[in-house]
């Protein structure tokens, strides 16, 4: 019986979660959102850098660009709840119930690598997140 119960609700906090990042065209901002009652989940940008070989400095322009990720969402027990693939402008949006989460950020070898965020989520509210991942250029 427990299991059955684990299984049910599983399957209905993944079917409520399976939400497609929304994309953006590249010259327009990040639209603000109004969220009917009870909405909550994350959005945000995902970034690697530095985008430019050799030592940085005030003068240099070389801002981090935006960066195409998989990022996982893991429960405080570290299991996985979402998986999700930001868009081409490393943009995400993604309902998620209240409650404590950890961002994993996706890493293929050493480089680029980006470190694991902790956040809560509120009811009727998306937390804002920003990923940045180390290109490992120097």
């Amino acid at each position: 019986m427990h299991k059955i119960l684990v299984l049910t609700l599983s399957l209905l906090l993944l079917a409520g979660c399976a939400s497609t990042p929304q994309a953006y065209p590249n010259d327009e901002p990040v639209p603000a959102y109004t969220n009917p009652p009870g909405q909550s989940g994350i959005e945000g940008q995902v970034f690697i850098g530095p985008a430019c070989p050799g030592p940085q400095s005030e003068t240099t322009d070389c801002p981090d660009r935006p960066y195409q990720a998989t990022l996982q969402i893991m429960n405080p027990q570290g299991e996985l709840v979402l998986e999700i693939q930001t868009d081409e402008e490393g943009r995400f949006r993604v309902q998620l119930p209240s409650g404590k989460y950890v961002l994993h950020p996706v890493t293929s070898g050493r480089y680029p690598t980006a470190s694991e965020q902790a956040f809560t989520v509120t009811v009727g509210q998306f937390t804002e997140l920003i990923v940045t991942y180390d290109s490992g250029m120097r």
